[in-house]
């Protein structure tokens, strides 16, 4: 587990003055990929940056939270927005976002400069740009599209994109599909919804190998898919909703978050006690959502997640970030949130193949009257100078100190042989109808295997033979069920 903080100076959470932090992505080697802003003289995770003034940024940091390298835009101009990345199968970086004219230069970053003419009448067009692994600018370029908010790539490199319209004929949700390279279209889904709330949003989407897309959107207006489907949950839709999409583009199904939290409440004319802020898959059938806690939340299969007191106790609210981690149905599998009185929000997020969660967000530890908040994830405290400061931390849902795990009913398995010489067979007690997920920590708490079962018998055998000896932990979870045994290694 590791934290720290992203600063500049200058005013923070504006593109135009100081430091935000906008995307978290993870590629295929583990290492992290940022993008944002930085206020001047800035640093990241304590390696300076030595911009002199305002200045969009990507980064790349290793899993250890050691940064890599960084690329930084060639001009200050206030409209830029390089905000959302992805990577394809090469690890190459696609960041995208939105550009406007400063002088007589368009847009550039880490020394290539925006060569096309423009193709939109409006200012702020949407731009996208590819780098290299090791952080070489090898174009940008226009981008056919909506103001996007997320990119990813499918089986084939092809590159999606998510983009919103606000207001007007065409306003709503769109979803694209893109050759990467030449940027030539394939396909685009539009789904209607004519509101300018912020709280309307591609929240993230995840592209399944059979090039299916799981997407998470939100929105406090009805959603018109225009093949059938439509949202329903009125007034709470600011929660989310989880929509399965075909491979053509066309809807499969829609799941909503009021099936999950049996109190949706608003705290404020416009705030929920669950405002959902950010979507990543662990894998085919597991997610994490990033979200601010402001209140109790009850959940449809038991339990309830509390926010962390506030420091004014009941003068303002509570608000924590908080992560949940759910499987497709929209069962809750397990959750953390931050430690501390302070104002926490969770922006962005990533997860990793283990399961751990890469969070960003913002921070307030402020103090009135004599009283002071605090915030820090598990023994790590956070300092802040009273104003909004960016953090970024590894935390491990439902593990760590200063988090918690959701009620999860028993999962019935046994081990055997136990103590084992080289492999071991795990019999499930129930036929389980959803994905298995196994995985093997050794004594120091460090994963040492991990596999998802998509079609569990209820017998299965695991090879340990390039394993020491010694004692493990297994964990075995399937929707809502978990079960833990201690393995012994002996050759």
């Amino acid at each position: 587990m590791w934290s720290g903080n992203i600063a500049g100076e200058g005013a923070t959470g504006t593109v135009t003055f100081g430091d935000l932090l906008g995307s978290i992505h993870v590629d295929n080697n583990g290492d992290l990929i940022i993008a944002g802003n930085l206020g001047s003289n800035a640093s990241i995770l304590g390696t300076a940056v030595n911009n002199s003034d305002n200045r969009n940024f990507v980064s790349k940091i290793s899993s250890d939270g050691d940064v890599l390298w960084t690329v930084i835009a060639d001009d200050d101009f206030g409209g830029d927005l390089f905000l959302e990345l992805s990577t394809n199968s090469q690890n190459e970086i696609f960041v995208c976002g939105q550009s406007g004219p400063s002088g007589s230069e368009w847009y550039g970053i880490g020394g290539v400069l925006l060569n096309d003419e423009p193709t939109f009448t409006d200012k702020n067009e949407p731009v996208i740009s590819k780098i290299s692994p090791d952080g070489n600018v090898q174009w940008v370029k226009f981008l056919e599209t909506k103001g996007p908010n997320q990119l990813d790539f499918d089986s084939s490199d092809n590159l999606i994109v998510a983009s919103r319209q606000a207001v007007g004929a065409d306003a709503g949700f769109y979803l694209s599909k893109f050759e990467a390279e030449s940027l030539n279209p394939i396909w685009e889904r539009y789904a209607e919804n004519n509101n300018s709330d912020p709280r309307s949003k591609n929240i993230g989407f995840h592209v399944r190998p059979d090039d299916s897309i799981i997407q998470f959107i939100k929105s406090p207006t009805d959603i018109d898919f225009g093949d059938g489907f439509s949202s329903t949950s009125a007034g709470f839709s600011p929660m989310g909703m989880l929509v399965t999409i075909n491979a053509d583009g066309s809807t499969a199904s829609i799941n909503e978050m009021t099936n999950l939290i049996t109190n949706p409440a608003f705290v404020t004319a416009t705030s929920l006690t669950f405002n959902s802020q950010s979507f990543s898959a662990i894998d085919d059938d597991s997610f994490l959502i990033g979200a601010n806690l402001l209140g109790d939340l009850d959940i449809a299969s038991g339990g309830t997640i509390s926010p962390d007191p506030w420091y004014l106790e009941n003068f303002g609210d509570p608000r924590d970030a908080l992560v949940i981690r759910l499987d497709a149905n929209l069962n809750l599998e397990a959750h953390a949130t931050k430690t501390g009185t302070g104002w926490q929000s969770g922006t962005s997020l990533a997860a990793l193949s283990n399961g751990d969660a890469v969070l960003g967000g913002f921070f307030e530890n402020e103090s009135f009257a004599g009283f002071t908040g605090n915030t820090q994830f598990g023994d790590i405290p956070l300092a802040s100078a009273g104003d909004r400061d960016y953090f970024v931390t590894k935390v491990t849902p439902g593990l760590e100190s200063g988090l918690a795990t959701a009620d999860l009913g028993d999962l019935k398995f046994s081990v055997y042989p136990n103590p084992a010489t080289s492999s071991i067979n795990i019999s499930l007690n129930e036929d389980q109808h959803r994905a298995v997920f196994v995985s093997l920590n050794d004594i120091t708490g460090q994963e040492v295997l991990r596999k998802q079962l998509t079609n569990p018998s209820r017998s299965v055998q695991f090879d340990l033979s390039q394993l020491e000896n010694g004692i493990y932990l297994l964990n075995v979870r399937s929707g809502g069920l978990m079960g833990t045994k201690k393995i012994v290694l002996n050759r």
